[in-house]
């Protein structure tokens, strides 16, 4: 019985040393684990960035009832007057 040398997994780049190549895929697989965690900080900041501003959106639009509430309470006052 003949035996089928079994291709590795993964096939390095010519020329690029982050990349390899997935044979059973056939994709690229960045292996630059510096750029993957400047990418994952990114991600996390700009999650934070976007929760800041919906937290801020949220505080505003309750001023912005309460402000509404207060007009409506001193239009009362002024026409029992």
């Amino acid at each position: 019985m003949k035996k089928i040398a079994a291709l590795p997994r993964y096939v390095a780049i010519k020329d690029n040393t982050n990349l390899v190549r997935d044979t059973f895929s056939m994709g690229l697989v960045n292996t630059n684990k510096n750029a993957l965690n400047e990418y994952l900080n990114r991600h996390r900041r700009a999650l934070q960035k976007l929760g800041e501003e919906r937290r801020r959106e949220a505080e505003l639009n309750t001023l912005r009832k309460e402000v509404d509430e207060l007009k409506v309470l001193v239009r009362e006052i002024l026409e029992k007057e």
